[in-house]
Formats: C-alpha cells, sequence, structure tokens
C-alpha cells in the first residue's frame, strides 16, 4: 500500500510543471542515464526540425516550433544552444555548395541567440 501511494503521490508531483523540472533536471544529471536522455532529445528535436525543414518551413519558425516541442520534454537551456553553434557551423562549412537562404537562416539564428 505504502508504494502504490509513493507511485501515485510521484505522478501527480510530476505533472506538474515544477516537479517535471526538477524529476528532469536530476535525471539530466545522472552520469550515463543524462547523457543518454540528452541525446534522445537532441534526435528529436532534429528529427522534427527536418522534417518541417523538408516541407518548406524557414529554420527560423522551424526552431520555434521545435524548441516548443522539446520545452514539452525537457528545460531548453539557450546558453547550450549558443554553444552548439560552433558545432553547426562547422557541419554547415563542409558543404560547398549550401544554398544562400540556408546560410542566410543561420546567420539569423546566430543573430538571434546573441
Amino acid at each position: 500500500m505504502c508504494i502504490r501511494d509513493s507511485g501515485y503521490a510521484f505522478r501527480q508531483y510530476y505533472a506538474t510543471e515544477k516537479g517535471r523540472r526538477v524529476v528532469d533536471g536530476t535525471l539530466l544529471k545522472v552520469p550515463i542515464l543524462g547523457n543518454i536522455l540528452r541525446k534522445i532529445a537532441v534526435a528529436r528535436f532534429c528529427r522534427t526540425l527536418s522534417t518541417l525543414m523538408a516541407s518548406g518551413v524557414p529554420i527560423l519558425d522551424g526552431l520555434d516550433i521545435s524548441e516548443a516541442q522539446l520545452s514539452e520534454l525537457l528545460t531548453v537551456d539557450a546558453d547550450a544552444l549558443r554553444a552548439e553553434l560552433p558545432q553547426v557551423e562547422e557541419h554547415l562549412a563542409r558543404f560547398e555548395q549550401l544554398p544562400a537562404e540556408v546560410r542566410a537562416q543561420f546567420e539569423q539564428l546566430q543573430q538571434k541567440l546573441a
């Protein structure tokens, strides 16, 4: 009975915004599990963004939509996104004939996060 009540209390707490942030934040700090959960969240974010871009949604609008989806899963850390920009830029630099629109949208993203 105690285990059942504890499970119910945990579910009720996790259903609140504060509870979800505390539990998710704690899970992200667990050494191996945190890295796995972070990679899952990034994969979902990239998959959603890729689908939106493939259907013609501009990257900035797609990032707003994807950010909303990702923030449901985890608290979005703008500083962490800023830290990833150099890696994205490095990846984009590999493409010699990158469309000017994609380059312009990336520069807008950099300015937005600056």
